[in-house]
Formats: structure tokens, sequence, C-alpha cells
């Protein structure tokens, strides 16, 4: 590389919406429940570093 560094970095991002409807089933699954007024729906962001 001749003494330059490279900073070039590799990652993966994605964005995943979470709905009420979504969390009730998930619940629901384990045993558990969720009121509609307890919910706000909501989006989850992921970042993957590879580096």
């Amino acid at each position: 590389m001749n003494g330059v560094q490279n900073n070039r970095r590799s990652s993966l991002s994605f964005e995943l919406p979470l709905s009420f409807e979504q969390a009730a089933a998930y619940r629901k699954v384990n045993g558990q429940y969720v009121r509609k007024n307890q919910w706000r729906d909501t989006t989850v962001r992921v970042l993957i570093d590879l580096d």
C-alpha cells in the first residue's frame, strides 16, 4: 500500500418496521399480550460492520 492507509469500511444496513400486529403475534406465541394503546409502531435500524 506504499504507506497509504485504506479507510474504506464494509458494512450492511437495513431497516425493519415493527407494527402492532407483529408485536401482538410475537407476544401471543410467548403466552403474553400487548394492548393497542401500549404500542407505537417503530422502525429498527440494523448496521452490521463487516470489518
